[in-house]
């Protein structure tokens, strides 16, 4: 007579626990690759999205006359032309623009004025500037994932220069009218190529 149950159907106990144990090993090497992936994936959409937009307002006003060859950079234009959750015309610190620590090549754009976007980047550095020939430029930085850590330059911060009235590239790197990353900050060139290449 057959029974309902037949003991040589199904998994053991110990046939169950390998098998867990098989499962959880392939997850401890999966799953963090899936979150850096992700997270790589994120951090490189923000900074194309926010340096893109710079991009576009930089180019706009210095072809427009906005800056003054031979003179200065008006950060006003750069604060008023992004699309920014906030604005912090002053002191990006103080004004709670910029809550993180600074990194780096960052940390001197400490106290300039600075935005905060609607993709969670800030940016500090958008100040005027006035800088004699051979060139003008200013350097400002960017954290594409605001007080968010580490907070290290190359990580999660970069620095980056707009170039403009120059004969040649500014350093010989970053084209006139352009926005780009001096080899001397090592960490951000790093991270800028990975993010555009």
């Amino acid at each position: 007579m057959t029974g309902l149950f037949n003991p040589k159907a199904g998994f053991t106990l110990a046939e169950l626990l390998v098998s867990l144990a098989i499962l959880g090993v392939i997850a401890t090497f999966t799953i963090p690759k899936v979150l850096y992936t992700s997270q790589n994936a994120q951090k490189q959409a923000v900074l194309k999205e926010t340096i893109s937009s710079l991009q576009a307002v930089f180019t706009n006003n210095w072809t427009q006359g906005n800056i003054v060859p031979g003179g200065s950079l008006n950060g006003s234009y750069l604060l008023n032309g992004m699309n920014a959750v906030k604005v912090c015309s002053g002191n990006a610190q103080t004004q709670g623009c910029w809550t993180q620590v600074l990194d780096g090549g960052t940390s001197v754009e400490a106290g300039m004025p600075g935005l905060l976007l609607h993709n969670g980047a800030k940016i500090i550095g958008l100040d005027d500037v006035i800088i004699a020939a051979p060139y003008g430029s200013n350097g400002f930085a960017i954290d594409w994932n605001g007080a968010a850590g580490p907070n290290l330059e190359g990580d999660d911060q970069m620095q980056l220069h707009m170039c403009w009235d120059a004969p040649a590239p500014c350093w010989g790197e970053i084209k006139t009218g352009t926005i780009g990353v001096r080899s001397a900050n090592a960490a951000s060139l790093t991270m800028y190529r990975s993010v555009f290449n």
